[in-house]
């Protein structure tokens, strides 16, 4: 018998790279194909109608679900061109109990995280919760030209 999932996060992630060429006083954004990334239980995570799309949900039987693209446990990583200067995405968070979301830039060799997100749930309970723009600085982080990993994560509390 299938257990049933309860929608309790409808994460919708709108994660583009953007890329800032020196030469071009505009930017160009490159989405990221989340749809090459790892989950746990293939059905706990949907992807679209863009592949930088994806919705996490709870599944009864763990108390998380990731969708993951970490290069130290043997996936392909993201490879970040030397022009690209920020890493930006949308998070919009639903959640009727105290749940948890994160967002990790993970680095290749299993080392400390690059940069972190932490949603806290059980200090700002439930409701609805918007994230737009949030951007990371790569230039700063010294991340060109290099391959990182990326995971978010939905914590059941």
């Amino acid at each position: 018998m299938q257990a049933k999932k309860t929608k309790f996060l409808s994460l919708i992630m709108v994660i583009s790279s953007m890329i800032f060429f020196t030469c071009i006083p505009y930017a160009v954004a490159t989405p990221i194909d989340l749809t090459q990334f790892v989950t746990r239980v293939p059905s706990d995570v949907t992807f679209g109608p863009n592949i930088n799309d994806a919705t996490l949900y709870e599944d009864v039987g763990y108390s998380s679900t990731y969708l993951s693209n970490d290069p130290f446990l043997g996936d392909p990583g993201i490879f970040v061109p030397a022009n690209m200067s920020t890493l930006t995405f949308d998070l919009d968070f639903f959640t009727t109990s105290n749940d948890s979301f994160s967002f990790g830039l993970l680095d290749p060799s299993g080392g400390a995280l690059f940069f972190d997100f932490f949603h806290d749930g059980t200090a700002m309970g439930p409701g609805s919760y918007q994230y737009s723009d949030v951007t990371i600085d790569l230039i700063g982080l010294n991340l060109l030209g290099v391959t990182i990993g990326l995971e978010f994560y939905l914590q059941s509390n």
